[in-house]
């Protein structure tokens, strides 16, 4: 069980290298109307645990951002990043490696979550629903 989790989820199975992964994807709204995906990886075999967590979509007025990942291996995850407009993080790539003694994938860039906290931090609007 997983408490952390929010919003509206999804959930899909992955299975690569012959290794099982449970995907969840949460939908949520920030700031009434900025629209955000965030995905876990579980691995599961004789237990679930999870090994990957990051933010994959920002949807704003005019523009959505996306992470997707594009490779999944046993040492690594690699996420594309892109834009409908023209941005910091257009055409870039961001690789996650496996730490074994963590148990999950590290990005060192973390590119996408910077990227998507600098907007949402430098988003202004009068908040109606304030939650």
């Amino acid at each position: 069980m997983d408490k952390s989790l929010n919003g509206r989820l999804g959930v899909r199975t992955i299975t690569s290298e012959n290794r099982m992964y449970i995907e969840t994807d949460e939908s949520f709204i920030s700031k009434d109307i900025l629209e955000i995906n965030r995905v876990s990886l579980y691995k599961a075999d004789s237990t679930v645990s999870l090994q990957f967590r990051e933010y994959t979509r920002l949807k704003m007025p005019g523009v959505e951002y996306t992470q997707k990942i594009s490779e999944i291996s046993a040492d690594r995850i690699k996420t594309d990043l892109s834009g409908s407009k023209r941005s910091l993080i257009s055409d870039k790539s961001e690789i996650f490696t496996f730490d074994p003694d963590l148990k999950k994938y590290i990005g060192t860039e973390q590119l996408f979550y910077k990227f998507l906290k600098d907007k949402v931090i430098s988003f202004k609007r009068i908040i109606d629903k304030p939650e």
